[in-house]
């Protein structure tokens, strides 16, 4: 795939796509420099091609896709009037796909400037940043209706950069049904006069994207620009006698997180010159990280209106690369691991999530370096002891190489041969199996750099992990195994009758297969047949697709995830487990992205759940200092968006209440907490805040001789009967059976309890036997 080369995709429906791309090496070159390199999907202007935002020299540390938009220059013609905004980003989510890019920015010139906001819009996942360089409004909302054309667009084909020329396609719609739209000479030799004359030049294919264009521009936008959240840049060109600057203006007001640049001295058309797309291309990559602004060209002026005030800056400045790498990027060969230990090179085009760790605000000062004194209300307090007055948290030399690194996918060890299971389980992995093979992993379930697909622990399911980010630990492990527990109390029985070597039942569903069935036929009124549960904060989804192995068959399970880059590894996960990606109706695991403090439950998975799980962060805000390591880390340790009071919070909304007359024991919350005091004081008044029943706590011991690390609590939620719930005493003071687990002896050998607890949920305890076989 050599750059700058014109080239085509067949799209969903048919039609094809044309485009380019730039960028500073061959994508698919073995060897290529494996360096991030920032991706930006650039939207021509009316009459123009992709070809007018390509620089005369490629640029050398980021790429550009330019496309020629539908209807223009060899990409196939659209139905006017059922083409819309929402279908131009499906068609920029297919090419992405089709490149293998997940993250990019998206910048628009003059009528590219709304397919660009249709982008951050409809792909606000996918689109970090946004620049709109003099690019049309929403005529149909504003009150400048009219696009002032001071030599129409035809001055737009006489830029410095030409078009791609190709064999003339026409539309099916009837081109001259534009009389609705037409309410000025200027609209009418625009939408219907110019078009008509453009089809009798066959070397310049541009009828239908101009109508469709025209069309759009006229009607009510499928999206609101308000409510794109990306961060923003508005370009205009003092000089610009086609789009004036008020109309650019009332682009910038309209998104509530844009800032202003007005060249001096530049036209429309000049706004495609090679230093000027350089730095609009250079900004909208410093967007994704942070709101530094990066250098304009040298002899230009830029002036930034703040939307909070009016201030102007103005500054002359040299023109340099960004210091950085960008968080989302293209990405080169990725080295893979094999079931056999053997490395594989795999040449592809791919993303990767971080090229090193962001930069963001320091989660203690929020950016301000000082600590946060309640006398004055401000931070004026002494210096930030986590950021050391710096502001932010700047990412470790080890966390640096780690982002970097090639994906891995972890080779598996099977039940050795000397495991009493293995006589079961003669593939050497419990039941059941995941869906996706090591031998046949697609191309969209490879690792990207500085990612690794891991074991998840029970049989051969995986979970996806930032090598410099959190990882499953000890007590994602604790808090499924006693849900399992809870759930085995409560009649819930594993689908195989099987021992494992301490006694204990092995858990364990029936295939995924089998699930999908079992579930999706079962009766309405057959209530038993499966129970529904719910994980908050689900992370990489460690507890949530280990409760999902235990009694796949028998439950259905939903996960909500705020974060982005975490959501991204559980989707994913998700996917390689039980073959779908959780977003589907009839998917075993569904996954939602949002906030559980606000989270109402799953539209399909309903409220109320017999099972709610939880693994919050617990370090405590007031005195931990926090690695240096990926922020999805930092987060997952410390309490920033919400603690273990949080959870609880929401358990007790979404938790179905126990009857103490019923005998289904009603609905269970385990979640983890950290094994102090002061932490387990906030559990309790919470809990009865919340008209949560403590039922048992587990205090964790990670070695013998030790204080108990962190513990495992176990809620219920009883039914108010006459103003007080069951069997609640408003006078007394809650009080329930405190246990205790030790995971190593002094010698730091696993302890029967805990390697016990290991083998029931589908975990092998390779200290005790075996550690030579391998799959």
């Amino acid at each position: 795939m050599e750059r700058r080369e014109l080239q085509t995709i067949r799209l969903r429906d048919g039609r094809w796509l044309r485009f380019r791309i730039d960028g500073p090496v061959q994508l698919l070159d073995e060897s290529a420099s494996r360096n991030s390199i920032p991706v930006i999907f650039a939207f021509h202007a009316m009459f123009l091609s992709g070809g007018s935002l390509l620089q005369r020299s490629p640029p050398k540390d980021y790429i550009v896709v330019c496309m020629n938009r539908p209807g223009y220059h060899g990409s196939s013609p659209v139905t006017i009037g059922e083409y819309d905004y929402k279908d131009f980003s499906r068609d920029v989510e297919e090419l992405a796909d089709h490149l293998g890019i997940v993250k990019f920015s998206a910048v628009g010139h003059s009528s590219g400037g709304p397919n660009a906001l249709a982008c951050a819009s409809y792909l606000k996942d996918r689109v970090l940043s946004v620049a709109i360089m003099a690019g049309d409004p929403e005529y149909a909302e504003d009150a400048a209706k009219e696009k002032i054309v001071n030599g129409e667009k035809r001055k737009e084909a006489s830029a410095s950069h030409g078009s791609d020329h190709g064999q003339e396609t026409t539309s099916s719609q009837d081109p001259d049904d534009f009389e609705g739209n037409v309410t000025t000479w200027k609209d009418w030799f625009l939408g219907c006069c110019l078009p008509n004359v453009m089809r009798f030049v066959p070397i310049i294919q541009v009828t239908n994207g101009l109508k469709n264009d025209f069309y759009l521009e006229r009607r009510r936008y499928t999206f609101r620009t308000e409510e794109i959240v990306q961060p923003s840049i508005v370009v205009l060109g003092d000089q610009d006698s086609i789009q004036p600057n008020e109309i650019g203006i009332k682009v910038h007001h309209r998104l509530p997180n844009s800032k202003l640049i007005i060249l001096k001295g530049v036209g429309h058309n000049q706004l495609v010159r090679d230093n000027i797309l350089d730095m609009v291309f250079r900004r909208v990559i410093e967007l994704q990280r942070s709101n530094i602004s990066p250098p304009v060209p040298q002899g230009l002026l830029k002036t930034l209106v703040d939307n909070r005030g009016d201030t102007e800056i103005n500054q002359e400045i040299g023109c340099e690369a960004p210091s950085e790498q960008a968080q989302y990027v293209l990405e080169k060969p990725l080295v893979t691991i094999s079931s056999s230990g053997e490395k594989t090179t795999k040449k592809y085009v791919i993303s990767s999530h971080s090229g090193t760790s962001p930069l963001p605000p320091c989660w203690k000062c929020h950016g301000h370096g000082k600590k946060y004194e309640k006398s004055t209300k401000d931070y004026t307090g002494s210096v930030c002891a986590v950021c050391n007055g710096l502001g932010t948290r700047p990412a470790s030399q080890r966390s640096l190489e780690q982002s970097q690194q090639p994906g891995v996918i972890q080779p598996l060890r099977g039940y050795p041969i000397s495991h009493p299971l293995i006589k079961f389980f003669p593939d050497k992995f419990a039941h059941p199996r995941a869906f996706q093979s090591v031998e046949s992993v697609p191309e969209h379930l490879l690792p990207r750099v500085g990612e690794l697909v891991a074991s998840l622990g029970p049989s051969d399911w995986r979970i996806y992990q930032l090598q410099n980010g959190n990882k499953l630990t000890v007590d994602d492990f604790i808090c499924a195994y006693v849900a399992a527990q809870e759930m085995l109390q409560r009649g819930w029985s594993p689908a195989q009758n099987i021992e494992t070597s301490h006694g204990q039942p092995l858990l364990g569903g029936v295939s995924v297969q089998e699930a999908a069935s079992l579930l999706t036929n079962a009766k309405a009124d057959d209530a038993g047949a499966s129970f529904s549960h719910a994980d908050l904060g689900t992370g990489c989804g460690s507890v949530l697709m280990m409760l999902a192995w235990a009694f796949m068959g028998q439950i259905r399970s939903v996960g909500v995830e705020a974060q982005d880059v975490s959501f991204g590894c559980l989707k994913r996960g998700v996917k390689w487990n039980t073959g779908s990606d959780g977003s589907h109706l009839h998917d075993l695991i569904r996954i939602q992205k949002g906030d559980l403090r606000t989270w109402d439950g799953d539209d399909i998975i309903k409220a109320p759940y017999p099972l709610i799980t939880g693994t919050p962060p617990y370090f405590p805000l007031d005195s931990f200092v926090a690695s240096q390591n990926h922020e999805q880390k930092i987060r997952c340790r410390i309490p920033t968006r919400g603690g273990a009071s949080d959870y609880i919070r929401t358990a007790a909304r979404l938790l179905k209440e126990t009857d103490e007359n019923a005998t289904d024991g009603g609905g269970v919350f385990c979640m983890v907490e950290a094994a102090f005091e002061k932490a387990s004081d906030a559990v309790s008044g919470t809990a009865k805040e919340c008209g949560m029943k403590i039922e048992r706590r587990l205090d964790v011991i990670t070695r013998e001789g030790l204080p108990p690390r962190f513990s495992c609590w176990v809620m219920t939620k009883p039914r108010i009967t006459h103003g007080t719930r069951d069997g609640e005493d408003e006078n007394q003071l809650p009080s329930f059976p405190i246990e205790t687990m030790t995971l190593r002896n002094a010698d730091l050998s696993r302890t029967k309890q805990y390697s016990a607890a290991m083998e029931c949920m589908g975990w092998v305890d390779f200290e005790t036997h075996d550690k030579s076989a391998k799959v």
